[in-house]
C-alpha cells in the first residue's frame, strides 16, 4: 500500500508542477526549448503515473480488496543486486510478486501450500498474504 500512494504522491506532484512551470515557462519564454521538452517530459510522466493509480483509488479508500484463495507454489528468484522476489503461483496461472515472504521450509513446484492473496480488482496492486501448511491448515506466514 505504501508503494500504491507513493507513486500516487509522485503522479500528483509531478501532474501539478509540469503545469506551472508550463505555464510560468509560456509567460515569461522559455529560454531554450530543452526546458519546454523537459517540461511536457514531466507532465507526460505525472499523466502516466496518475493514470496507474487513480482507477484503483477508491479501492484503496474504502479498502474494498479482493482475494484469491487456493492451492499454490511459492517459489523465488534473484533480482538485480542479489535482491529475492518471491512469486506466488496458483492453480490457475495467477501470479503475484512481494519482496517480503518470509523463510519458508521449502520453495518450488514440488511444494504446494494453501495461500490467500488480496489485491485489488484489475489485479494491478498486491496488498497481502497468508500462506497455510496443505495439510494442517495451519499458518506458515507471515508470522505477526
Amino acid at each position: 500500500m505504501f508503494m500504491f500512494y507513493t507513486v500516487f504522491v509522485f503522479g500528483v506532484l509531478m501532474f501539478f508542477l509540469s503545469i506551472v512551470y508550463l505555464v510560468l515557462g509560456f509567460i515569461e519564454r522559455f529560454d531554450s526549448y530543452f526546458q519546454l521538452i523537459c517540461g511536457i517530459f514531466v507532465f507526460a510522466v505525472g499523466v502516466c503515473l496518475l493514470c496507474i493509480t487513480v482507477p484503483n483509488l477508491k479501492e484503496f479508500i474504502l479498502r474494498d480488496f479482493q482475494k484469491t484463495v487456493g492451492s499454490c507454489v511459492v517459489d523465488y528468484a534473484i533480482g538485480g543486486r542479489e535482491k529475492l522476489s518471491y512469486d506466488i503461483t496458483f492453480e490457475n496461472g495467477e501470479v503475484y510478486f512481494f519482496d517480503d515472504v518470509p523463510y519458508l521450509e521449502s520453495y518450488g513446484k514440488k511444494h504446494v501450500y494453501y495461500c490467500e492473496v488480496q489485491h485489488t480488482k484489475n489485479k494491478r496492486f498486491e496488498i497481502d498474504y497468508k500462506i497455510f501448511n496443505q495439510k494442517g491448515g495451519r499458518l506458515i506466514a507471515p508470522e505477526y
